[in-house]
């Protein structure tokens, strides 16, 4: 409290347990000061850190709730012969007591008998959030039981089952995971690094038989198919071999793709080469200039790889004008024709189009094409003329779709 300068649990003034949701103001339970969240100061706690040999200060926080299960005696009794998934439980809430918070801190001073990594964070445009409250190092975005089994299953993980580890690790079981007040899922903010006041611990067990469920429902859903991870600057696809492509690039500084990544890569001990990543990003050097000139380079290798005559779908999502321009320059400059652009409502919006006045509600749907029969040539060789004109007018027109009205749409 600002006034009074006396600690207070957030979870415990400004929540509202009734009606699931974070009160605008609150008065402080010790001095009655009506308060807002922007208003209060940050309490801090400074512990040594066995990991890194460092005396670490961060935010504080203290566990406040315990969302627990109870197996009725009988599937306790068959839970050798039937699996996890079909024994009824019973789910309560409870305040942590007494020997709650002693086993947490008996966890806390314990060393962990497994590697996880502890790399620390570098600076960047989507770092500064958990930099500010503290977390340094990758290991400071777990708690320390979640770090502890998340270091035991890794070692288990084969080449397969650590597609379902990365998949849990970064977010999933990490302190980026909200507590929803029981409204929904608890879950991360998606193209953040965003630590919540009310932050979530997720049982790693639990999340990893969910996880195998769903990949085992994406396996045997039908054919597999090929994935090639790789920049689109540089592919091994042979030139006009592709009959369409859909592209959603990143679109300016919207998502620093390789900042977000830098959890589950540490874990993985492969961190991308964000060399050629086309984003702007201010300590990467990257501007508007070079997000340009990096689009232009991906979009002329999808002009190489596109049949002649064939089209391309181009999804952009930002406000800035000169983000849409680089995008238009560099389609023109890798030679495609851009036949129309038109408005696709996701329905669903992402955090910052929620959040930010600014941002793009609806994404816009770019249609190009890559000509063919040498019209290229030609069209240098004849711009100037008006028989030039009527080539690119017949060329162009023979590309576009044909719309059937009905009904007024």
């Amino acid at each position: 409290c600002p006034e009074c300068t006396r600690e207070i649990i957030f979870w415990e003034a400004a929540v509202d347990k009734e009606a699931g949701s974070v009160r605008d103001e609150f008065p402080c339970p010790h001095c009655g000061t009506l308060l807002t969240k922007r208003r209060m100061d940050r309490a801090w706690v400074s512990k040594y850190d066995r990991a890194i040999k460092q005396t670490v200060r961060q935010a504080k926080q203290v566990p406040v709730l315990i969302n627990y299960s109870v197996e009725p005696a009988s599937s306790r009794l068959m839970k050798e012969v039937e699996p996890v998934s079909s024994r009824q439980t019973t789910r309560f809430e409870k305040t942590p007591d007494k020997a709650d918070l002693a086993l947490i801190e008996k966890i806390d001073n314990s060393n962990i008998p497994y590697w996880f990594p502890t790399t620390a964070i570098p600076k960047g445009d989507k770092t500064g959030e958990p930099l500010r409250i503290g977390i340094t190092h990758v290991h400071h975005f777990y708690t320390k039981r979640n770090l502890w089994v998340l270091g035991a299953l890794l070692p288990k993980c084969d080449l397969h089952t650590r597609l379902i580890f990365q998949s849990i690790v970064a977010t999933l079981c990490s302190r980026l995971v909200r507590y929803n007040l029981g409204n929904r899922g608890n879950g991360p903010l998606s193209g953040t690094l965003y630590v919540s006041s009310l932050n979530a611990e997720a049982e790693v067990t639990k999340v990893a038989e969910g996880k195998v469920k769903d990949f085992v429902k994406a396996f045997l859903a039908g054919d597999r198919e090929y994935v090639q991870c790789r920049s689109l600057e540089n592919t091994v696809i042979p030139p006009n071999t592709i009959d369409y492509l859909f592209l959603d690039p990143p679109f300016g500084a919207n998502i620093n793709y390789s900042e977000l990544n830098f959890l589950w890569e540490s874990w993985l001990k492969v961190w991308t080469n964000n060399k050629s990543e086309a984003i702007e990003n201010s300590v990467q050097g990257k501007g508007p200039n070079e997000y340009r000139r990096l689009m232009t380079a991906c979009f002329k290798e999808a002009y190489r790889v596109l049949k002649p005559g064939r089209w391309m779908t181009v999804e952009f999502s930002n406000t800035k004008a000169s983000v849409w321009n680089s995008i238009q320059i560099a389609l023109t400059e890798a030679g495609f024709i851009v036949a129309n652009v038109s408005a696709l409502d996701k329905q669903q919006g992402s955090f910052k189009a929620v959040t930010t006045p600014t941002a793009v509600k609806q994404d816009l749907i770019i249609s190009a094409y890559k000509p063919n029969g040498g019209f290229e040539e030609r069209f240098r060789e004849e711009a100037s003329t008006e028989e030039g004109v009527w080539d690119f007018v017949r060329t162009h027109l023979k590309y576009l779709p044909v719309v059937k009205s009905r009904a007024g749409f």
